[in-house]
């Protein structure tokens, strides 16, 4: 399956915009989102070696911060969804209580994430940006010389 430039740098694309748009109290599917662009990228990054490259590192350091912080929004979403499937059958003062920890937990990791996208959004933007050019050339730059490789074979 050969690479296909304008699918990776939509990607890229895609993570931009939700940086740009990510809400101050993010709904479970938001988050969700935004963890499996960051990791999508760093995939993509680190697949054609360029994780190693100066401006793609800082992309990715700044990358790491804020899928962490999402990270422990998304668990105690998860945990959230185990407790109520669990129902009310016993002790359902307890389920209770813990169903609004977790809710009290994920609104102030909710916070940190919301301070972390936003105060490294727009750096974050324009070098996903540069990286999205970057890894067009690098792909076109692949494919002639694979299809040169072709052709002598």
């Amino acid at each position: 399956m050969p690479l296909d430039a304008r699918e990776l740098g939509q990607r890229l694309k895609k993570l931009e915009k939700s940086l740009k748009q990510f809400p101050k109290d993010p709904t479970v599917e938001e988050v969700h989102d935004l963890r499996t662009r960051a990791r999508r990228v760093e995939s993509i990054l680190g697949a054609l070696g360029m994780d190693s490259a100066g401006h793609e590192k800082k992309l990715l350091a700044h990358l790491k911060a804020i899928r962490s912080r999402a990270g422990k929004v998304r668990d105690l979403d998860i945990f959230t969804s185990h407790v109520v499937g669990l129902g009310t059958a016993e002790e359902p003062e307890c389920i209770v209580r813990l169903v609004h920890h977790f809710g009290f937990e994920r609104h102030r990791h909710a916070q940190k994430l919301h301070s972390a996208v936003k105060r490294h959004s727009a750096e974050l933007r324009q070098r996903l940006k540069n990286s999205r050019a970057k890894v067009k050339t690098d792909v076109r730059r692949f494919s002639k010389w694979k299809a040169k490789l072709l052709d002598k074979g």
